[in-house]
């Protein structure tokens, strides 16, 4: 019955139409005015990022990029620093706040297994996940630093955001908690959340809820693509 059960969530999770998510992001970028936009997760804000392009063409949007760890904040910053209208926040979004562990590889350990470059956007609230990408690594590889957390609503209470347009979330596992958070506040025109490490509970229940909310759906194999029905493409 679980087995039939678990086939049945992954077919109906396989539905949505599949795109090319940073085509799509640009062309929303480029047809819709004044947006306001905030991103979850954003790493270094360039690489294989589905907004920087687009953001980069154009100074009407209002963009808010928020990255946890300080020496990924510091690339992110100079990513955007000849953008005037994005704004750069070294915060870790989470459900509550505090200090909260998060949890990242060691310089030395990258070294010696001889990780890819990417080794350094590897984040999370989750002790396990680092070993996800990379199996090799052992508990003494991993690096824990506590964190300043906000929530959501703190976040946007700080910054004095009202309303957002466009929502993207790309946070290691966290994703729908965090658009939970956020959800909680406001409805996004534009929902990009990264789904390829959620549960399989998450993923029916992000799923479903986004269906309820009003939201179309596109995808591929890592992100959804969520839109208000109604909104120009």
């Amino acid at each position: 019955m679980k087995l039939k059960l678990h086939l049945l969530i992954r077919a109906f999770l396989s539905i949505s139409p599949r795109i090319h998510i940073p085509d799509e992001i640009k062309e929303i970028l480029k047809n819709e005015k004044r947006l306001t936009i905030v991103q979850v997760g954003a790493n270094n804000g360039k690489t294989h990022d589905p907004l920087f392009t687009g953001l980069v063409d154009t100074e009407i949007h209002e963009s808010h990029h928020i990255e946890a760890l300080p020496r990924i904040w510091e690339d992110l910053k100079s990513n955007y620093s000849l953008r005037y209208n994005s704004y750069c926040h070294n915060l870790l979004i989470a459900e509550e706040e505090g200090l909260i562990p998060f949890f990242t590889i060691k310089e030395s350990s990258a070294i010696d297994n001889n990780l890819p470059v990417w080794w350094r956007m590897i984040g999370s609230l989750d002790v396990n996940h680092a070993r996800k990408h990379f199996p090799t690594l052992s508990d003494d590889d991993i690096e824990v630093t506590n964190l300043k957390a906000t929530t959501p609503a703190r976040f946007l209470e700080q910054v004095g955001l009202e309303s957002i347009d466009l929502l993207h979330i790309d946070c290691e596992g966290a994703d729908y908690t965090i658009l939970k958070g956020f959800l909680k506040c406001l409805r996004p025109s534009v929902v990009l959340i990264e789904h390829k490490h959620l549960t399989l509970k998450e993923l029916f229940l992000l799923r479903m809820s986004q269906f309820i909310l009003g939201y179309s759906c596109q995808r591929n194999k890592d992100d959804f693509l969520f839109t208000k029905r109604g909104m120009s493409k």
